[in-house]
């Protein structure tokens, strides 16, 4: 449960927190890859970087990462697909940390593939910082003849893994893509930096609401924020803009209207769709809680994760188990439970299926 102090934080650092990949991207697609000078072997032997004809995976991770850890079980998939490729988890922590976390019993079968760690952060240099990426999970595959081909999240990545293995891929078309995606991350950035003396009026305004002053001011001010500010930012702060009617502002008319404007506009992020249907049905602050929209945004969020997310499915039997439908949500939540497999979230999704066969056997 959020409460209504930390949407307002959350609001504000929308506006306020810099965006990832803020240095200049100098490795990206159709770029030569750099040799990896790895310092510590954790698991595997270190293979001929980059032997013509191979594809490689250089994946930068952390043991304190959850979204890492979700990973892993499916890049030991992919290793396993795909044994003639070499795929290399790296992390910069101490060999300390990585070697007994590596070696317990509840990811020595998890991790199918080499891992290491390179403390001194070279590889992260010449990896992750050169290429302006922040955030991890994050993977780079590299073709058959040493060079760039792709660079995203490993939970994304198995199509154009595919394809560089067959020769399909796209280089030009990739390279192109993250040049204008470099380019829109530019303009978020000034955006936001313009969008920062509208900070403190939203603040003020959110103060206003809570301390029961009414909600018109912010409601105004954020309209024009969203106004004014590029498409992805535009689309977090209506989200937030959601979030805040049918929550605190206890204007659920409103911001369920609203909401059915704004489900389309998500249609392509499951974890944005996601992120409403669990706040419509789990946050606190939220009196008025429509479980016909929850389902839209629960049952649009799985389609567009193809039913291979257990977090999500998760939420949808949340959903159908709010509504009554115990049966179906006893079945979504099964299914939940087995996709989070050696995830951080399957014991808690264990629980919550405990819990409702639980209740389901009283019922009855």
């Amino acid at each position: 449960m959020r409460s209504w102090l930390s949407i307002a934080l959350t609001a504000t650092a929308l506006i306020s927190f810099p965006a990832f990949g803020q240095d200049a991207a100098t490795l990206k697609p159709g770029s030569p890859a750099p040799i990896p000078q790895i310092e510590h072997w954790v698991k595997g032997k270190a293979p001929e970087f980059f032997a013509p004809g191979t594809v490689y995976v250089v994946e930068f991770w952390a043991t304190w990462c959850g979204p890492c850890r979700a990973s892993m079980p499916h890049l030991t998939e992919l290793q396993k697909e795909h044994p003639e490729i070499v795929i290399v988890g790296v992390s910069d922590e101490p060999l300390e940390k990585v070697e007994p976390f590596i070696n317990s019993e509840a990811w020595a079968e998890k991790t199918g593939y080499r891992i290491t760690t390179d403390p001194d952060r070279s590889v992260h240099t010449d990896y992750m910082k050169a290429a302006g990426q922040n955030g991890i999970p994050t993977a780079f595959i590299v073709g058959k003849d040493g060079v760039i081909e792709w660079i995203g999240h490993p939970m994304q990545m198995d199509e154009p893994l595919k394809q560089v293995i067959a020769g399909t891929f796209d280089r030009e078309a990739a390279a192109k893509a993250a040049a204008e995606e470099a380019q829109r991350r530019a303009e978020e950035r000034k955006a936001m930096q313009e969008l920062r003396a509208e900070q403190t009026k939203l603040a003020a305004a959110m103060e206003k609401g809570l301390s029961g002053g009414g909600w018109a001011d912010y409601i105004s001010i954020m309209d024009a924020i969203i106004a004014k500010a590029p498409g992805r930012l535009a689309l977090s702060l209506s989200v937030q803009k959601f979030k805040t009617l049918v929550g605190p502002a206890d204007q659920p008319k409103e911001g369920y209207a609203f909401g059915e404007t704004l489900l389309p506009k998500l249609a392509s992020s499951a974890e944005a769709l996601n992120d409403v249907a669990w706040f419509v049905v789990d946050d606190g602050d939220v009196k008025t809680r429509d479980l016909d929209f929850a389902m839209k945004a629960a049952t649009a969020a799985d389609d567009a994760a193809d039913h291979k997310n257990g977090a999500i499915l998760d939420t949808l039997a949340r959903v159908y188990w709010d509504k009554g439908e115990r049966a179906k949500a006893i079945d979504l939540q099964s299914k939940a439970v087995e996709l989070a497999k050696g995830s951080d979230m399957e014991s808690d999704m264990a629980e919550t299926l405990a819990r409702y066969k639980e209740a389901a056997a009283k019922s009855r």
